[in-house]
């Protein structure tokens, strides 16, 4: 019998999906603008290629596991938040040399609400169950 799928873990799938497309749209634009990016030297083309390949794949896998609603997809989710997170930060303060300080107040807030909301969703009886946690 197939499980029916909270909208809360449909909301979470979808974040996932677009900011791995986000990513993958970022590998192609590297490749499209590489000779200009190299022109720049600030930032490895390699790099922006490589990171952002990663977490387009990341994401993906991420999508399928909540979508499907396998078992350890919480503790994968958990872990993208928090190692992407991490990555933006360090991509925005280290890598863009100062170019997206001006609203790192804003992002810190966005960032935090959706941490807040992403546990208020896969806390919820409803997506513990689709998730098989017998307890709810």
């Amino acid at each position: 019998m197939r499980k029916h799928r909270p909208r809360g873990v449909t909301l979470l799938a979808s974040v996932v999906l677009i900011s791995g497309a986000l990513n993958i749209l970022r590998v192609i634009q590297v490749f499209r603008t590489r000779d200009f990016l190299n022109e720049l030297q600030n930032v490895s083309v390699g790099y922006m290629a490589a990171s952002g390949l990663f977490w387009g794949g990341f994401g993906g896998i991420l999508f399928w596991l909540l979508w499907n609603g396998k078992r350890n997809s919480k503790t994968w989710f958990w872990v993208f938040f928090f190692i992407y997170s991490a990555f933006m930060w360090l991509d925005r303060f280290g890598i863009a040399h100062g170019a997206y300080r001006g609203n790192w107040q804003f992002m810190l807030m966005i960032n935090l609400l959706f941490g807040l909301l992403s546990y208020w969703i896969l806390s919820r009886k409803n997506e513990k169950l689709f998730f098989g946690d017998e307890n709810g």
